[in-house]
């Protein structure tokens, strides 16, 4: 689940403003749902645990469904960052990082962790996880088994609700 919020310039991935209709945009949420979850993984930004707790069941938060870390650029626009870093970066940002942040490889690494623990603690419950769009890029990556240049392209709409394993 990914979750909407408010359009900045920035890509600080901490905590953004939520949106004005912030609860008509959980109760849509809600209705994709097939059923009231058990447990509620959530990345530590406000917005998704905001969102989290209004789906219902327990919520556990865990750091590693944070979007990837920008490091230096995080909080800056596009626009105030180095052009030829960012070029640099985006010519191959799975191994290459923003200075002092993530590359894709350090953000697959830590996902296909928590995506272990989840798979093999979830049993018979009934799990929703609300994070960001370059983790479920991720997640869904793994569970496809498709080329890190697919998984860069693919997009995930805010308000998505998606089954995957």
């Amino acid at each position: 689940l990914h979750y909407p919020l408010r359009r900045q310039r920035q890509m600080c991935i901490r905590d953004r403003a939520l949106t004005d209709t912030f609860k008509e945009e959980v109760e849509a949420i809600k209705t994709k749902l097939p059923w009231i979850p058990d447990v509620v993984w959530t990345s530590p930004a406000l917005r998704c645990q905001r969102t989290a707790v209004a789906l219902g069941g327990v919520v556990k938060v865990d750091e590693r469904l944070e979007e990837l870390n920008y490091g230096d650029w995080e909080g800056l626009s596009w626009k105030a960052i180095n052009r030829t870093e960012c070029e640099k970066w985006q010519e191959d940002p799975w191994t290459r990082r923003p200075p002092h942040g993530e590359s894709g490889e350090d953000l697959e690494q830590r996902v296909e962790k928590v995506r272990n623990e989840i798979l093999r603690t979830v049993g018979q419950r009934k799990v929703v996880i609300v994070t960001h769009d370059g983790v479920l890029r991720v997640w869904r990556r793994l569970v496809e088994k498709k080329d890190r240049a697919a998984a860069v392209e693919w997009r995930m709409p805010c308000g998505t609700v998606r089954e995957m394993d």
